[in-house]
């Protein structure tokens, strides 16, 4: 199956193109979608593409285009330089997409409140509040029919914030009602209100396609899978404490559950454990 090329547009900040056109030297492209969270996406160039120079850490937004189609933007947050053992320069940029611009701007203090009652339009209040000129965001719901106050939460919320930055706000309020939200996917600045809804992707694995399968443009090959454990930070053990000071915190004292098999549960000394990974350097 022939590659598509990807394109990749340089804006300013508020949107503006830089350059005469889009670059064409990227080698490759990973990205993620998270729900709830800032996405993230990595790229690699060429290091000779005179176009680079367009590029600046945190005041540079990436378009990036594959096939016609929008896979991520995002403002380069990172940019490491490699020369690999064939002399080869390349240069890869990496960073969030663009949910990430509402974490560094705050609500300042934000009452989310309606004579003693929680407000169903919280999120655009939320994303009202954050947005900073020239870089507005909006709020839509699922498929996009409902914007702005219309969007409303499934419960009422009744909050109440002081310099939180919006995307701290949008995480702590969907957590506390149980609901859900991502950024838009088409590179718009949108905040998408998922409520309830985690619908499946319309993906179908197939094994052994055969050669027809591998011209369709609208499949996707899978040519290689990684699996990576990271033991950088493992936690063998924890010590948790509720409310209270002193000896009048919420512990384990009063606890009468029993641990799943390959853990250790310890009501006096107030810890958790993982037995397998006693022997191992972690952080308690």
């Amino acid at each position: 199956m022939p590659k598509a090329t990807i394109l990749v547009d340089t804006m300013t900040l508020f949107g503006g193109a830089t350059g005469p056109g889009p670059l064409t030297t990227c080698t490759s492209l990973t990205w993620t979608y998270r729900r709830d969270a800032a996405g993230e996406w990595t790229a690699v160039f060429a290091a000779s593409d005179p176009g680079l120079a367009r590029i600046s850490l945190k005041n540079t937004v990436l378009r990036f285009n594959i096939g016609g189609l929008h896979a991520i933007s995002g403002t380069v947050e990172r940019v490491r330089r490699t020369v690999d053992s064939r002399g080869r320069r390349m240069v890869t940029y990496a960073g969030r997409c663009l949910l990430a611009e509402l974490a560094e701007n705050t609500v300042g203090t934000l009452d989310l409140s309606a004579a003693s009652a929680g407000v169903l339009n919280a999120p655009n209040q939320i994303v009202g509040a954050g947005n900073v000129p020239n870089r507005v965001w909006n709020v839509t719901n699922t498929d996009g029919t409902l914007t702005g106050d219309l969007v409303e939460t499934l419960t009422p919320v009744y909050k109440q914030f002081s310099g939180e930055t919006a995307l701290a706000a949008l995480v702590k309020t969907a957590e506390e009602i149980g609901e859900h939200f991502r950024v838009d996917t088409t590179g718009l600045r949108t905040v998408v209100w998922l409520q309830l809804d985690t619908p499946a992707a319309p993906l179908r694995l197939v094994e052994n396609g055969g050669p027809l399968l591998h011209q369709n443009e609208d499949v996707c090959v899978i040519e290689s899978l990684t699996i990576e454990d990271n033991g950088e930070r493992m936690l063998n053990r924890i010590y948790p404490y509720g409310a209270g000071n002193g000896d009048a915190r919420l512990d384990l004292r009063a606890c009468t559950r029993v641990a799943p098999s390959g853990y250790a549960l310890n009501t006096a000394a107030n810890y958790i454990q993982a037995d397998a990974q006693q022997n191992m350097p972690s952080v308690r």
